[in-house]
């Protein structure tokens, strides 16, 4: 069975239900931090400003806005993809898409908040044989979720190959 057959069978309901559970997990954790110290250094430039301008419970207006932007960039770019590939299910390529960026982030700040992080980053720097910097880890989460969706895109286009050739 091909992947596209495969990811045409999940419905797109599930996808962004768990995009919506990564949206609620990132601003529960970001405003954990937040709390914790207001001086954190996040990552993300936006988080300071919005803390400056809101407060610390600034998620709480940016949550609806994230979640509108997050449903109709699935839609739509499900319905750009479609468009131009008609053998592909596209709101599912999308949302799975958006999924493989999101998760190494996710996965990061679980790990940041389970206490686990201290003995992963040491473990880490033995088997590179250099320290590392909290801006080194996030660089490699991002190369991490670029490199999973970079990997599930040419599995699909591989099946669209093998779908075309077939004709």
């Amino acid at each position: 069975m091909s992947i596209n057959k495969k990811i045409s069978k999940m419905p797109v309901w599930v996808l962004l239900l768990i995009l919506v559970y990564f949206l609620i997990q990132d601003f529960g954790l970001t405003r954990l931090s937040l709390k914790a110290s207001s001086n954190v250094f996040e990552g993300n430039p936006l988080h300071r400003y919005f803390v400056g301008l809101i407060g610390p419970d600034y998620f709480l207006y940016m949550f609806p806005i994230a979640l509108i932007i997050i449903i109709l960039g699935v839609i739509y770019g499900g319905k750009l993809v479609s468009r131009f590939e008609k053998n592909m299910p596209g709101q599912q390529v999308v949302a799975i898409f958006v999924i493989l960026i999101w998760l190494p982030n996710i996965l990061h700040q679980i790990i940041s908040f389970s206490g686990f992080r201290y003995k992963l980053h040491r473990m880490i720097e033995f088997l590179v044989g250099m320290p590392l910097s909290d801006w080194t880890v996030k660089k490699g989460i991002i190369v991490l979720g670029v490199i999973l969706a970079i990997i599930f895109m040419i599995l699909v286009e591989y099946d669209n190959y093998k779908l075309k050739k077939k004709k």
